[in-house]
Order: C-alpha cells, then structure tokens, then sequence
C-alpha cells in the first residue's frame, strides 16, 4: 500500500482507502498514515482525517495522530479537533495517543489550539494526568511557535516553576524548539538561561540545554560545552564533544534552511494579520460600524516584550489565570 500511495493518483489512493477497511495490522495503519501525511493529493489529507476519526485501537492511535500533526490543513484541524472533543467528553485517549493529540493541535496553530494547551495544563494537577500527557502539552506549546506559548514555556523553564520535576527537560527543551521561531533579542534572552541552566542540578536538563545552544547558534557555544565538562563523567565526554564539532562547525543543509526561514516568515505574517483583525475588530466596535469578517484570523494582540520584559526566569506563571497570571518575584516561577 505505501507504493501506491508514494503514486499519488485519485484512482490508486482509493484503492488504498478500500483496502484499509479491511486492513486488521494496526502496524500497518501507521505505517499508511505516515506515508499520506507526506502525499501532495488533497485525497490523502481527506483519508488522513478519515483515520484519525475511526481509530480505535491504543496501539495505533499515537502514530497516526503522530503523522496527523505533519499535515497542517483546516480539513485535519477540523478532525483533530473533533477527536479532543471526544476523548473529553466521551471516549478518554490512552495518555500516548493523548499526547501525540496535543503535539497535532499545537502544529495546526491558533486561538483555539492554544486555549486546549493551556487549558490542560491548567487542570494537570487537578486531574493528576500522567507525565507522559503532561510532556504531550509542553511539546504542543512548542509546536504552535506563537509568542504567546513562548511566553508560557519561558515561565516554566526555571527550576520550582512546576511540580513535575521529571518534565523540566521536556520544557527545556519545548523552550529552545519554539525560540527558534522568535525573533533574534528573545533567541538571546534564552540563550543566556541556558548558558544558566548548564549549572542545573539535573543532568538531563544540562544535556539539553546544551543542545539548544548549539541549535540556536549561540555565540562562544564552544566554550560553554568546553566547561559542561566538568559536571559529567569521562565518559559521557564524547557527545559534549561531538556537540564543539558542531557548534564550531555547524552543518550547512541549504535546502532546510531555505525551508525553515520561509515557515518563520509565513508564522510572522500570519501572527500580524491576527493582531491586526483583533485591532480592527475594536477600532470598529468602539466607532460603532461592522468589521469585515473573514479578512484574517487570530491572536489576541499583544505589546512585543523584549528580552528584559514579560514572563522572564524571575516571574511567576499561574496556569490558572493563563498569560495574565504573572507578578514580578525574585523566586522561581511556581505553577499554582
């Protein structure tokens, strides 16, 4: 079947929707979905929808929706959608499949991804969700690359924000993902918490924090690993060294670098025509006219906060009150 879907035609990719009715291997349903996750014909996003709305065996659920969060389309927000409705209200996911739901919704973008992201991490401790689920929203805030998410992740970075201990290198890691889709003044800004972060008494949120210095091309990267050293054994020496290969010379892919600087540039706009409708929207409420639906779609403005400003390491979050829950403390950020 995935040679008739790398095809692409109408006819061979209904052929492979007849066959999946039949189809009892989960393995090969997911191996199916991700092959259509990277298919062009609009037929494979539609078969796509199809499974993430019928299946419902655990072991398949988290590949496919897996391979649903490649495919950033309104017909795949729709069903991803509908499928957390569900599993809210009716049909509880497995906390896997779970998490790979909210790393889908955070690829899709928008208002209303975002409030389901928060919103679940609003109700962790309530809900004593497991740590894999937990890890699924912090990931899915990474996936929305918006600067309202960035400013949640900044928060929860720092050491006592949150009660999950065994998550904070999950959120170090979401932290330096998603600044890469900032703008360069906030990039720096998380550089120089990581460069604090590789004095963390976790080993695993020194060894990410590592990563992300290289990933974010911080300056004098190479000296920072160089001093890492010193906090780990011997023979964990060979990885901080691969990474001073890298940081040194880092590798040169033209083609993904094209790639990633378009989707930050498409981000951008797509974040200004959000603000710009909201600013419409009360420009003309307040002049009492009717704005012109439709023209864009969006965030909440927002005042562009720059490296010393905002949620910063040195201000409390509380997911109950969402992005306005802040209050400047020279303490770590506690999640309420």
């Amino acid at each position: 079947m995935l040679k008739l879907v790398e095809q692409g035609s109408p006819a061979t990719l209904a052929a492979v929707t007849a066959a999946l009715a039949q189809e009892e291997n989960w393995r090969v349903r997911v191996h199916l979905a991700d092959a259509l996750s990277h298919a062009i014909p609009l037929v494979a996003v539609q078969v796509l929808c199809r499974m993430v709305k019928q299946e419902e065996d655990p072991r398949a659920m988290w590949g496919i929706f897996r391979a649903a969060g490649l495919v950033k389309d309104p017909t795949m927000k729709k069903a991803l959608l509908n499928r957390n409705h569900e599993h809210l209200n009716e049909a509880p996911l497995p906390p896997k499949a779970c998490a790979e739901l909210m790393i889908a919704l955070g690829h899709q973008g928008g208002d209303d991804t975002l409030e389901i992201l928060l919103m679940g991490l609003r109700d962790a401790e309530e809900q004593h969700i497991p740590d894999v689920e937990y890890r699924g929203l912090v990931e899915g805030l990474a996936a929305h690359h918006s600067r309202r998410a960035f400013e949640v992740l900044l928060a929860m970075a720092p050491y006592g924000a949150h009660k999950r201990w065994g998550c904070r290198a999950s959120a170090t890691t979401a932290l330096y993902k998603c600044a890469q889709w900032q703008e360069p003044h906030l990039q720096l800004h998380v550089v120089e918490q990581l460069r604090r972060f590789l004095r963390d008494q976790s080993e695993a949120v020194r060894k990410v924090s590592a990563l992300g210095l290289v990933a974010l091309h911080a300056e004098d990267a190479w000296t920072d690993l160089e001093g890492l050293k010193a906090t780990f054994p011997l023979q964990e020496h060979t990885w901080i060294d691969r990474l001073k290969r890298e940081a040194i010379h880092p590798q040169s892919n033209p083609d993904a670098e094209g790639k990633h600087q378009v989707q930050r540039l498409t981000s951008r706009v797509r974040e200004l025509e959000e603000k710009l409708e909201k600013t419409l929207a009360r420009v003309s409420a307040a002049s009492g006219q009717v704005a012109m639906p439709g023209m864009y779609s969006g965030a909440e403005p927002h005042v562009q906060m720059g490296p010393t400003s905002g949620l910063q390491a040195g201000a409390q979050w509380s997911p109950a009150a969402g992005d306005n829950g802040r209050r400047d403390s020279p303490q770590s950020p506690i999640m309420q």
